[in-house]
């Protein structure tokens, strides 16, 4: 279920002409983050801290990038743009 959740998120996002999905995973979340990486997704750094009262808890941004003009994802490519561009 939770690979086909994915799916259909990088598939709608795909078929809506976004260049990229970018979410942020607590970084305690081993299993979301392998889940996530199994399907494209590459960390590009901490985003920062939950508010309070869960202040500890400390967060990663994720993306899923696709070519703009080929359609195929590009891993790894640091730069983030606004996908409403």
């Amino acid at each position: 279920m939770k690979d086909r959740l994915v799916e259909a998120v990088v598939g709608w996002a795909r078929r809506s002409d976004y260049r990229q999905v970018v979410l942020d995973v607590g970084n305690a979340n081993a299993p979301a983050i392998g889940l996530y990486a199994r399907h494209g997704f590459v960390s590009i750094g901490t985003t920062g801290t939950l508010p309070a009262p869960r202040a500890h808890v400390t967060e990663q941004e994720m993306v899923f990038h696709y070519d703009s003009i080929h359609g195929e994802r590009r891993k790894g490519e640091r730069q983030v743009a606004d996908p409403l561009e």
